[in-house]
């Protein structure tokens, strides 16, 4: 993705990975948002096929990713942002295998500058196919990541280690329930 970024020529960057899909006339949608709201950054509707079946992903809510890993769209088909904008917060986060857009959107939002906005729930954009690569990690390496990316953008030690319980907690719960 960082080479692609680097490459890019136009005035925003997307991804479609692999198995992904954009669908047709979502270009257009994608433009009017910018265009009309002002904005610097969009996540947009998209369906996302997990192994336990499909959900449709829309908006985002800024707060939650102070305490939450799942607080937007989804990385590559339903995020688009300027590109001056990489050139202000950086590239991606190579250290990061499996959470690169976290650590993206963190810095995004403690910049605390920006234009967030999201397609309507109703005008999905495109698809994200299940089974990628961060699949096939299991969910305390991507808290263990997430937690990383927390202390590397400096919040507060105590604050991710209440996180991680809570989160480890939702889980077991979720496990045996």
């Amino acid at each position: 993705m960082n080479k692609g970024i680097k490459l890019a020529k136009g005035e925003l960057i997307g991804f479609c990975n692999s198995g992904d899909i954009i669908y047709p006339g979502s270009i257009k949608i994608i433009l009017n948002n910018f265009s009309k709201k002002k904005l610097d950054i969009l996540f947009a509707t998209v369906k996302r096929n997990y192994r336990g079946g499909v959900v449709i992903k829309s908006g985002f809510n800024i707060n939650r990713i102070f305490y939450n890993f799942d607080f937007a769209t989804s990385h590559s088909t339903g995020f688009y942002m300027k590109r001056e904008i990489h050139n202000e917060v950086g590239l991606y986060d190579t250290k990061f295998k499996l959470s690169a857009d976290y650590d993206m959107y963190l810095r995004l939002v403690l910049k605390n500058k920006y234009k967030f906005g999201a397609t309507p729930k109703k005008r999905l954009i495109g698809e994200m196919k299940g089974g990628g690569y961060s699949s096939k990690f299991s969910f305390f390496d991507h808290l263990n990541e997430e937690s990383k990316i927390r202390f590397k953008n400096n919040q507060n030690i105590f604050y991710i280690l209440l996180i991680y319980i809570n989160a480890c907690i939702k889980f077991l719960i979720k496990k045996f329930m």
